[in-house]
């Protein structure tokens, strides 16, 4: 059996197209709790998703074997969505959602906190017009043993999860702010 990933998304800069782009995405199936990989992929990828299921293309082209969610929560100007997915995050599938989002609205943002069920890894991605970026927690700092039983010790991977994700916007709106004085040149390197 594969792990479960936990996937935390959060799109900041959205607007009602961008929430109705999500909607239409994430529209559930009657009597489905959430969207599953197949509605997710047919609505992303469009033309490109197989005709029928191929969980080698689905590995290949979103970056799980297979992966569901529902949107949680949203406001004025963000959407938070709530997804699982089997042995890795849906990256790839995230940065297509991005390049979506971003023909709707050019200063989307994405960012991805997930876990692995038995914190084999835990990281961050973010999206956006100029960067793809992830970066992994170095799960050598905790205790894999004790981790389930100390909450002062998921609070701190937690805390430097959050920190990591605030960094790496934080280094973006920089970089944003570097291109504008370069007269929109920006580099990605």
């Amino acid at each position: 059996m594969a792990n479960h990933i936990s996937n935390y998304l959060e799109i900041r800069n959205s607007n009602p197209a961008v929430l109705a782009y999500m909607e239409w995405v994430f529209e559930r199936i009657d009597g489905q709790y959430d969207t599953g990989t197949e509605e997710l992929a047919k609505k992303v990828y469009g033309e490109e998703y197989p005709a029928e299921y191929n969980r080698g293309w689905v590995i290949d082209n979103c970056g799980a074997k297979w992966f569901n969610g529902i949107i949680d929560e949203s406001g004025d100007d963000y959407i938070n969505i709530q997804m699982q997915s089997a042995w890795d995050p849906p990256s790839d599938w995230i940065v297509r959602l991005t390049e979506k989002l971003l023909s709707i609205k050019n200063d989307i943002i994405i960012t991805n906190t997930y876990e692995d069920e038995a914190y084999n890894f835990v990281g961050v991605q973010l999206c956006a017009k100029f960067e793809e970026k992830h970066t992994l927690i170095d799960m050598d700092n905790y205790d894999l043993e004790k981790i389930w039983d100390d909450d002062e010790m998921r609070d701190a991977l937690y805390d430097e999860q959050y920190a990591v994700k605030e960094v790496l916007l934080t280094d973006y709106t920089e970089k944003l702010k570097e291109m504008g004085k370069n007269n929109g040149e920006y580099s990605l390197k």
